[in-house]
């Protein structure tokens, strides 16, 4: 691959990169299902954290207690601060965890076996205290740079948004790195294992990402085209009608966009498992293209950014 794509030349590997990635989800299913039990399990967490500390804020202002403790406005916006930071985490955690569990159960595929949800859960659940310390140096950084943006001018905005983004593309291969390894990795080693994998597969990483986004941009444009097209028609017909075919239709293309995002993820996941996969073992996983892979590993561009 040189170091100049065309546009065309990315759309047209980033849909063959998709349809690789289809083929494994046709095999193994039930992969599926780790996206949504992780958007389940992450509204129950909020929910509940959230329940949790106004019940306990319900009981400290009526107990007795509260006349004798007094929080000042300072003290307020740290629980404030304290109370969105651990949202953050515990959603982070939920997210890397499945993440996890997915890019084994890719890779487990790729190896010829027959992963299931329960076993792609369980290789997850062997690495949970890896996966919450990462989680937490995740959630850190990007609340300090967050917080930080919301104080400096437009110059140091963008200062700011670049490091993030340069994190983000630094630990995008740290949680396959943790659940895939022989032994236990910490977050700060996993992170510079995902950093030398970027500097290898920068091109091919870059190029599945984005493709596989731009397919979803496509088929989501592509979903609210026909709702606009049933909406107008709706309300061409007018009367009571209209209105129950335009209120079945929003709810038909909510569940869509829904499925589609949800699919999409799981695709982007074991994309990007079978770039790790490549890079780790010089392996092309069979439902990928060999040549592809092989000319992902151009790493001049990544050292331009990594060192």
């Amino acid at each position: 691959m040189t170091d100049e794509i065309k546009p065309m030349g990315r759309i047209k590997k980033g849909w063959i990169v998709t349809k690789s990635a289809w083929q494994v989800l046709k095999m193994d299913k039930e992969l599926v299902m780790l996206p949504i039990l992780s958007a389940v399990v992450s509204v129950i967490t909020i929910v509940g954290f959230v329940a949790t500390a106004l019940a306990g804020a319900y009981l400290l202002v009526n107990s007795s207690i509260s006349d004798t403790i007094t929080i000042s406005s300072r003290g307020g916006d740290i629980l404030h601060l304290l109370a969105i930071f651990v949202i953050f985490l515990l959603t982070t955690f939920v997210v890397n965890f499945f993440g996890a569990a997915i890019t084994y159960g890719a890779i487990e595929r790729f190896r010829g076996n027959d992963p299931t949800v329960r076993s792609s859960v369980a290789a997850a659940r062997r690495r949970i205290a890896p996966i919450a310390a990462f989680s937490l140096l995740t959630t850190t950084i990007g609340f300090a740079l967050q917080t930080l943006e919301e104080r400096v001018p437009l110059a140091g905005k963008i200062a700011v948004w670049l490091l993030n983004a340069s994190w983000s593309i630094a630990s995008m291969f740290a949680v396959p790195v943790i659940v895939m390894s022989d032994k236990t990795t910490g977050p700060f080693e996993a992170t510079k294992k995902s950093v030398e994998i970027i500097k290898k597969t920068w091109g091919e990483t870059a190029v599945s990402q984005i493709g596989i986004g731009i397919i979803q941009l496509f088929a989501i444009l592509g979903w609210f085209a026909l709702y606009v097209a049933v909406g107008a028609t709706a309300f061409a017909i007018g009367g009571t009608t209209s209105m129950a075919i335009f209120i079945g239709t929003t709810v038909v293309m909510v569940v869509c966009l829904l499925i589609i995002s949800i699919v999409f993820s799981t695709l982007s996941s074991i994309a990007k498992a079978a770039i790790f996969y490549y890079a780790t073992t010089g392996e092309s996983p069979e439902m990928f293209n060999k040549q592809l892979l092989r000319e992902a590993m151009t790493p001049k561009k990544a050292k331009k950014i990594f060192g």
